[in-house]
């Protein structure tokens, strides 16, 4: 018996589901609000959904959380979690993480002068940033694999992050992925290999960090001032935006009428 199709979508709180949505199909869709990270809500829910609705979420499960460490350590714990169910169909879950190709405009130049100085690709060693704390100027690990290497390390209990040379690290990273360059390749597994960290985790660093570097080589990247944390902030940037070309073309056509 094959059971109808339907995706669960998931954020942090009521108020990041703030968004149009009379105009949008959602029959097959669940707008689920976790009031926090919860993993055991999730797991819940899609149990819930087979009970109530008596269809799996085979279109997938996307984890709209905050685009801060909490966020990136949760979305970790199920991105590489497959499900099966009774009828042989998977639920696979999705990293639904507002802008999150988005790069601080101050960090650009500094990835962009390693790599060429390296000859390697300045996206690679953003990927590595990325994976490791969110593209912060801290060694706060924000990862749930426990690795951090170039730019993280692993915090001890009542620790606090500090600041980190970041132009010694971006160059750290740079020289590391040059080191490991063979017969026209990369081996970003070697890159990536760091003493006290599992072969496991390593495996899914590598995972995370070759997702985003695909992204930003074929998807693009967007050059920020500031990141956006939450779908609120999202919204109202996207809002801004839009009036904006509004103001724009409305100042375009009163500038061709005179």
């Amino acid at each position: 018996m094959k059971y109808p199709r339907s995706f669960l979508k998931f954020r942090e709180k009521q108020s990041d589901f703030i968004t149009k949505t009379h105009n949008q199909n959602i029959k097959d869709r669940r707008l689920i609000s976790m009031s926090g990270l919860k993993p055991k809500t999730v797991m819940q829910m899609i149990q819930h959904t087979y009970v109530s609705r008596g269809s799996y979420p085979t279109e997938g499960v996307f984890l709209g959380v905050d685009n801060d460490v909490a966020g990136h350590k949760f979305v970790d714990r199920f991105k590489n979690m497959v499900l099966d169910t009774k009828d042989g169909q998977q639920i696979t879950f999705h990293n639904l993480i507002p802008n999150d190709l988005q790069i601080p405009k101050k960090h650009i130049p500094l990835y962009q002068d390693a790599a060429i100085k390296y000859n390697v690709n300045w996206k690679d060693i953003v990927a590595i940033h990325k994976a490791e704390t969110n593209l912060s100027d801290t060694n706060e690990i924000a990862n749930n694999f426990g690795y951090g290497k170039y730019f993280g390390k692993s915090l001890e209990v009542n620790e606090q992050p500090k600041q980190i040379n970041l132009l010694s690290a971006i160059d750290n990273c740079a020289r590391g992925l040059a080191e490991h360059f063979k017969s026209g390749r990369f081996n970003l597994m070697k890159t990536l290999d760091a003493p006290g960290i599992n072969s496991i985790e390593i495996n899914k660093m590598h995972k995370k960090v070759k997702a985003y570097s695909e992204k930003y080589n074929d998807l693009g990247f967007l050059p920020t001032n500031d990141i956006t944390k939450d779908w609120n902030d999202k919204l109202k940037l996207d809002k801004n935006m839009r009036d904006k070309k509004i103001s724009n073309k409305k100042e375009l056509a009163a500038a061709i009428v005179r």
